[in-house]
């Protein structure tokens, strides 16, 4: 898990952002690009009112914390938790 996660870049693709983020831990500083579908985003934020960013950084930890995403890789998608745990929406949603 990174003990520290910041956004530092954020392009909009078709139908999705991707986010580049920077994680540090003591095992040194990576790079992660997360794929954060539009879908997704409106699953985990109804109504639009949190922003994207805030989102991706929501995933990108919930992830981390997960030892069936470990290690994570460099290239992830928002929709994985979904996909490999009962429940994510809401557990992530919960720490928006």
């Amino acid at each position: 898990m990174a003990e520290t996660a910041e956004i530092i870049a954020q392009e909009e693709q078709s139908g999705c952002w991707v986010f580049t983020i920077r994680a540090e831990s003591a095992s040194g500083e990576r790079h992660h690009r997360l794929r954060l579908a539009w879908p997704d985003y409106d699953l985990l934020a109804p109504g639009g009112e949190v922003p994207p960013e805030r989102v991706a950084l929501a995933v990108f930890r919930f992830l981390g914390e997960r030892a069936e995403f470990a290690p994570l890789p460099d290239r992830l998608d928002a929709s994985w938790a979904r996909r490999r745990v009962d429940g994510a929406d809401r557990l992530i949603a919960a720490r928006l």
